[in-house]
């Protein structure tokens, strides 16, 4: 008779199984000068932006402004051909430097834990003084950093982006 009773019981119980939501997945969205970084669910607004020339090749630098946080991304490349085409790939420093926003006041260095791998091209060769425009197609893969389980991929076209002059020159 009690099996009966609690067969009816739970027949009449609405059961919820709460399932932990994840996070939106990473993703980078590039338009004009910003880069939208989405990490962990949260976005950060990377709207300090430049390029910079670094030895042979050109840079470009996205940056969180510091009064909102301290996300960077730059995209380092390794090899240019042209002057306006160039190859990113490696790890750490060599092809990346991926700062994440680290509460209070701090930010979080991650990129000797990832790859970026792709390219940077410019639509014509940068000058000092004059924004430059192109597009990014790299994507970044890193190990032992538990916001990024997944690769990001940064593809999309900038423009206005402040070339700024090297120093000493």
């Amino acid at each position: 008779m009690r099996r009966i009773v609690l067969a009816l019981a739970l027949a009449g119980s609405t059961f919820t199984h709460a399932r932990a939501e994840s996070p939106p997945p990473n993703k980078a969205e590039l338009a004009g000068k910003v880069l939208a970084l989405t990490i962990g669910g949260k976005t950060y607004s990377l709207s300090k932006s430049a390029v910079y020339h670094q030895g042979s090749v050109v840079e470009i630098h996205f940056d969180q402004p510091s009064a909102d946080g301290n996300t960077q991304l730059w995209i380092i490349p390794s090899a240019g051909t042209d002057g306006r085409t160039f190859t990113v790939k490696g790890s750490g420093m060599d092809a990346l430097f991926l700062q994440l926003d680290k509460p209070p006041k701090r930010g979080d260095n991650v990129s000797n834990d990832c790859r970026a791998s792709g390219t940077l091209t410019f639509d014509k060769t940068p000058e000092p003084g004059k924004p430059t425009s192109g597009a990014v197609d790299v994507t970044i893969t890193c190990r032992r950093v538990p916001q990024i389980p997944e690769p990001i991929v940064v593809r999309g076209k900038f423009a206005d982006v402040p070339y700024v002059k090297p120093s000493g020159g």
